[in-house]
């Protein structure tokens, strides 16, 4: 700029990218359906690369995380790699929705049925 005033780049993304769910991509077939089915739902979904941080996530605030899965094996060495926190923080979440489903009054509310 001619007037010397240097403009700042404002890294965050616009609350309205905020919240809402990250889809990682791990090369499945359907990621982008399973983004559209999101945003049906009137949810703001953000499609990133699985190699993305538990950093970078953290920073659109989201409320939830799809893993979207492709044709490699886990076993192949050129298999697609994730952030091992974000693998763990997935993993913590299962086990609270495990958990919670387990719980009477959690299975009565969904109708899974169970003993009071």
């Amino acid at each position: 700029m001619s007037s010397g005033v240097q403009m700042q780049q404002h890294h965050e993304r616009p609350t309205s990218e905020r919240g809402g769910v990250v889809v990682l991509d791990f090369g499945g077939q359907y990621t982008q359906l399973i983004a559209r089915r999101i945003r049906e739902q009137q949810v703001f979904s953000s499609v990133l690369p699985c190699s993305t941080t538990l950093d970078e996530i953290r920073k659109l605030e989201p409320t939830g995380i799809v893993l979207s899965g492709g044709p490699s094996s886990v076993y192949d060495p050129q298999a697609p790699n994730c952030d091992p926190a974000v693998l763990a923080l997935v993993s913590r979440a299962g086990n609270l929705l495990r958990d919670a489903m387990a719980h009477p009054s959690a299975r009565r509310k969904s109708g899974a049925g169970g003993a009071p």
